[in-house]
């Protein structure tokens, strides 16, 4: 109860002595007066001290009167050296009598906001770090650390205004700073690293810094002259303080030595610790203090070095309420260096500000114009990545339209699993982004030249430049992508549209872009090369008892090939195809036009005729690619129509016969699948190597299995020495026929003899029926 009522108390006192601070700021100019008295008993100005404001008495003005009370009665009532605010003073100037007032005037300026707005924010502040964190120690010691430095702006502004209590209140909160950052630090490491470190004697040094306060307060009470007290009081509370923070850095110093390889995250609190204090305290301690003890002299004033105070327990409210915590190490280099780089523009900046001004300036002046120059220029540059990066799509409209463009490519690259693929996913945004005519990526192997180009682009140009070696004479720019020892890859672009250069950031682009396809390219050679592999493995697997234990082998490469057909036929049907029918029209319009001579016409008629036959020949292709007709209308109709179109453009007969053809049906769409590509490879095999003219073909059903029979007219070949040519036609030949009869758990029989022809029976088991 009294523990409540005691702090209660203090808040009281403590808010009372705030308002107080504030009503000075508000009614008061912020100088301080220093009067003397000469042997003839005379009051003068002695000195003044002025932060902003210039004052309107001059040094050597003799003083008549304050506050209506002639001079001698005023000071010897109070027997002071300085002159405390006053409303009304009545000078004498070269012998002219002069009436300086301060009432109803408003002496709050610009230093004095800001003192108001930092002491505004640390109650801020602290209020939420006791209300996010009541239970947190190290949180609340904080909150006390903000409050502290509240009260130092507050008394600041009545202690240059020459205030006793403003002093007295400023010494103090001084002297508890170091302190109260030594309590934050022990409790701090405990809780975020359970490292104990003693803390009995922080108790003493609190001891020490109220005795020292009661004693200025009671001197303050019960004396008049305060001023040679409050000149001691100056000196140790300076003394105080940098010896304080010197034992900070000590403490944190062995502590970092202690734990700097035992405990990862420690080293890195301590070391985000010691560079927040030093950022915090260096600038007074420094510039203001440590002059001021050695010269009596401050080079910086502490109104404008105090404000780095509060960068070392802002760092650490951020740190408690986000709990991260970022790497020091990186973030100290980073900001070093933009520190580094400021120096020279700071000092040009601030000479030539000097140079132009009229008003001559003190060294002081210059030194506080330079630290200020390079502290906003080292936040700017520093900050300079964060803001880009923000806001990049207004700064740099380009970069963000080539970023997103790489995101696109790089995660379409992770699709790409073919050579083609790269032309339809990468190589068209590539042209697109680059704004160019066209592109290429060219494969040069040992012994050949392969292209995947989109756009307009002369390709036997880009060979004969890479081949050259130069491209100076040449309107085309080429980038290696990859230096293989069986392979080189470039990437060839052509001129811009816009007919301009390529600039750095496409540059940069364009190098990331080759980075990420020399990978992907590496990937699909070697998926290419594991492929001809495997099939050539299929090909050669030497007897059914292996082949059968190699059936999912069999299946995975089948579904390749069909996949591969399907892809091809498709871009045919889509590209190729629709390109023929487009052409088609459009000399069909101009013949129907009326706009041309008989000779003219005719010739494209003939054109038209020939666009058709063309036409007709990649429907066939197709066809044979992808024999859609199999799921549409069954094995047996696409065996048809597959027998008329070879009919139709070879002279061979073929005979087709066919029974219990809803039997066969029934199969699954796999068994019909291979039952097509069966006939498909055994007729290509005629056309290519037989010379036949007759071919009988039968597929029937009997004894609950699928027979297929069949027998060409052709030359006929010597089983036994002609089974390795056969081997080698590009996989396929008689080992594929083999290969799929085997996956599907049938039996294949061959005869055949030079000048006699080939028969095939094939038979399939009927199990596993189901309607495709």
């Amino acid at each position: 109860m009294l523990k409540k009522i005691a702090i209660k108390t203090l808040l009281f006192v403590f808010l009372g002595v705030q308002l107080w601070f504030i009503y000075l700021m508000l009614n008061f100019p912020s100088y301080s007066i220093y009067v003397e008295q000469s042997d003839e008993g005379v009051w003068s100005i002695g000195k003044i001290e002025s932060i902003s404001n210039e004052s309107q008495l001059k040094t050597g003005d003799k003083i008549l009167e304050v506050n209506h009370t002639d001079a001698n009665l005023y000071f010897s009532s109070n027997n002071e050296e300085i002159l405390n605010n006053f409303e009304v003073m009545l000078v004498s100037r070269n012998g002219i009598t002069l009436e300086i007032t301060t009432i109803e005037t408003s002496f709050i300026d610009r230093f004095d906001t800001l003192l108001l707005l930092s002491s505004f924010l640390c109650y801020f502040i602290a209020y939420i770090l006791y209300n996010n964190k009541p239970k947190s120690v190290s949180a609340t010691i904080l909150s006390i650390i903000f409050i502290t430095l509240s009260l130092i702006f507050t008394s600041l502004g009545g202690s240059i205004r020459g205030d006793t209590l403003g002093k007295i209140f400023n010494y103090t909160s001084v002297m508890l700073i170091p302190i109260l950052f030594l309590h934050f630090l022990i409790v701090l490491l405990n809780e975020k690293s359970s490292i104990k470190i003693p803390s009995k004697f922080i108790k003493h040094l609190y001891f020490f810094v109220i005795t020292t306060f009661s004693i200025q307060i009671i001197y303050f009470v019960f004396f008049i002259n305060i001023n040679q007290l409050l000149n001691i009081s100056r000196f140790i509370t300076m003394i105080f303080f940098l010896m304080g923070i010197l034992g900070n850095f000590i403490l944190l110093t062995g502590t970092y030595i202690k734990y700097r390889k035992s405990e990862t995250y420690t080293s890195t609190l301590i070391k985000t610790v010691m560079l927040s204090l030093f950022i915090s305290v260096f600038p007074f301690s420094i510039f203001t203090f440590l002059p001021d003890l050695l010269y009596n002299k401050q080079w910086i004033n502490a109104i404008y070095t105090c404000w780095f105070g509060l960068l070392f327990p802002l760092s650490f409210a951020y740190l408690i309420l986000s709990k991260r915590l970022y790497d020091i190490d990186i973030l100290f280099r980073r900001f070093l260096f933009t520190i580094i780089i400021s120096v020279i523009p700071s000092v040009i900046i601030v000479s030539f500000t000097e140079i132009i001004s009229t008003n001559k300036h003190s060294g002081s002046h210059f030194v506080i114009s330079f630290i200020t120059t390079t502290t906003i220029l080292s936040l700017l540059l520093y900050s300079f990545e964060y803001l880009t990066t923000k806001f990049q799509r207004v700064i740099f409209p380009k970069r963000y339209f080539l970023n997103n463009a790489l995101k696109k490519i790089s995660q379409n690259l992770r699709s790409i699993s073919s050579f083609h693929e790269l032309k339809d996913i990468t190589l068209v945004d590539i042209v697109k982004t680059m704004n160019v005519h066209g592109g290429a990526i060219i494969f040069k192997y040992n012994d050949s030249i392969e292209t995947i180009s989109e756009g307009d682009i002369d390709l036997d140009k880009a060979k004969r430049m890479l081949e050259e070696n130069s491209d100076v004479n040449y309107d085309y720019t080429s980038f290696e992508i990859s230096n293989h020892e069986e392979y080189t890859s470039y990437l060839v672009l052509t001129k811009k549209k816009t007919n301009t250069v390529i600039g750095m950031e496409e540059s940069q682009w364009i190098n990331l872009i080759i980075t990420y396809l020399a990978v992907n390219l590496e990937n699909l050679y070697l998926i290419r090369k594991l492929t001809m592999k495997l099939e050539q493995l299929a090909v050669h697997i030497p007897d059914e008892k292996t082949a059968t234990e190699f059936l999912w082998f069999r299946k995975f490469m089948f579904e390749l090939q069909e996949k591969e057909r399907m892809r091809i036929a498709t871009d045919l049907h889509d590209t190729t195809m629709q390109d023929l029918f487009f052409l088609k029209r459009r000399l069909t319009t101009i013949v129907h036009s009326n706009e041309l001579n008989q000779k003219h016409m005719k010739e494209i008629t003939n054109i038209i005729n020939y666009v058709e036959i063309i036409n007709v020949n990649l429907r066939q292709s197709c066809f044979e690619l992808h024999p859609y007709l199999i799921q549409e209308t069954g094995l047996i109709h696409a065996v048809r129509k597959l027998i008329e179109q070879e009919s139709s453009i070879n002279s061979i007969h073929i005979d087709f016969h066919v029974s219990e053809e809803h039997q066969i049906e029934n199969r699954d769409i796999d068994v019909k699948s291979h039952i097509f590509r069966m006939i498909q490879e055994m007729l290509t095999n005629t056309k290519k190597h037989a010379q036949a003219t007759k071919v009988n073909i039968s597929l029937i059903v009997k004894n609950k299995q699928i027979q297929l029979y069949y027998e060409d007219n052709g030359i006929g070949f010597n089983e036994q020495k002609d089974k390795q040519k056969e081997l080698l036609i590009s996989g396929m030949g008689m080992e594929q026929i083999k290969s799929r009869v085997l996956y599907l758990n049938g039996q294949l029989n061959i005869q055949s003899h030079l000048g006699k022809g080939v028969k095939f029976k094939i038979t399939l088991p009927m199990k596993g029926e189901r309607t495709a």
